[in-house]
């Protein structure tokens, strides 16, 4: 999926700050959820938004990440990852280069 929305902000160290809307998928869980911890006193259990993810057809999810660059570069893509993904994904977990800096949600709800 292409990008949903893309905002550029310009810091004063030269750095431009770039915003991309993606879908959450599973992998955004562990992040989601601390973000919430931060931010909620009484936040949902990370097996709420694994739930959730596993029916697409009565709910979505979003992720603002955020990635930095210098003026004169332009932003390296967000991976939207596939099909292939679970092959090649690492052994160990590694520190997102995009952090999370967002989420929203929506249910759909039938009358």
């Amino acid at each position: 999926m292409a990008d949903a929305s893309r905002q550029w902000d310009t810091e004063p160290s030269g750095e431009v700050r770039r915003y991309v809307l993606a879908p959450m998928r599973s992998s955004d869980v562990p992040e989601v959820s601390q973000l919430e911890r931060r931010c909620f006193t009484n936040p949902w259990p990370e097996s709420a938004y694994y739930r959730e993810l596993r029916e697409p057809d009565r709910n979505y999810y979003i992720v603002l990440r955020w990635q930095a660059s210098t003026v004169e570069a332009e932003p390296e893509p967000v991976v939207a990852g596939g099909p292939l993904a679970r092959i090649f994904r690492p052994a160990r977990p590694r520190p997102n280069p995009h952090p999370v800096v967002g989420f929203a949600g929506i249910w759909v709800i039938y009358g």
